[in-house]
């Protein structure tokens, strides 16, 4: 399932027209001058590569479709069988693709294992280290997408589609409990997304200038987010939203 895309007269930001940020980090109507985002990152960063004068598609990361259910944690949970075995499809929402940015490997545990809700069921890389996944739901792991070994970028491309990651035979159905709906997941992903950007630009303003990637002129151009705050710090940043 493809991306929704911005309409025409959205005015994205400068560092979404450089390929720095590809998904809406803004609150504020694209309102730089009080964006403290833009304040940080022009604070901390000489050497920006030159902003691209086409625009790709951006991501809506508001977009839940509403037939399946969401996770505190940024994965969604879909009703689903094979062989007339009930399952639940688990993968990541939108707003967890679009803060991962890239994939380089996805590794689901072996099939037959029984996970509880929690427990860790898919690790993704991202280049810049892993991340750990928890079920969503109980059960027991019937299979995972083998299709991410050889295209891992699927599940950031088409989460909601081929981008799937493992499928779960809930023991209980009542494992679902707990879980948001399509509309309580656009208000939990507007609150973390406020969180992200404030816990983001607080990195960037407290960061000593001379540890900041990218802040030396002579430094290869940055060419995306997790550059500019640097691979560790925004892995760490990513898990405490998606996990």
């Amino acid at each position: 399932m493809p991306y929704p895309v911005f309409a025409p007269e959205a005015r994205p930001c400068v560092w979404m027209c450089a390929g720095l940020i590809s998904y809406k980090l803004c609150e504020r109507g694209f309102d730089c001058e009080r964006c403290p985002l833009d304040a940080a990152l022009r604070g901390t960063m000489a050497n920006v590569a030159s902003p691209s004068p086409h625009l790709d598609r951006r991501r809506d990361v508001q977009h839940f479709p509403e037939d399946r259910l969401y996770s505190e944690g940024h994965l969604w949970v879909q009703a689903t069988a094979r062989d007339d075995v009930r399952l639940w499809r688990v993968g990541l929402d939108a707003f967890a693709s679009a803060v991962m940015g890239c994939l380089t490997h996805v590794h689901g545990i072996p099939p037959g294992s029984g996970v509880q809700r929690g427990d860790p069921v898919s690790q993704v890389d991202l280049g810049i280290g892993t991340l750990a996944l928890g079920a969503p739901v109980g059960g027991r792991v019937v299979r995972s997408n083998e299709a991410l070994r050889a295209h891992p970028e699927r599940a950031i491309t088409e989460p909601y589609g081929d981008g799937w990651l493992v499928e779960i035979q809930g023991l209980d159905a009542s494992g679902i409990l707990g879980l948001r709906s399509a509309s309580q997941a656009r208000a939990h992903t507007d609150a973390d997304l406020t969180r992200f950007r404030r816990s983001l630009a607080l990195r960037l303003l407290t960061e000593p200038a001379g540890e900041v990637p990218g802040a030396d002129p002579a430094s290869p151009p940055l060419s995306d987010l997790r550059q500019v705050l640097g691979g560790s710090r925004y892995l760490e940043l990513v898990g405490q939203f998606v996990h």
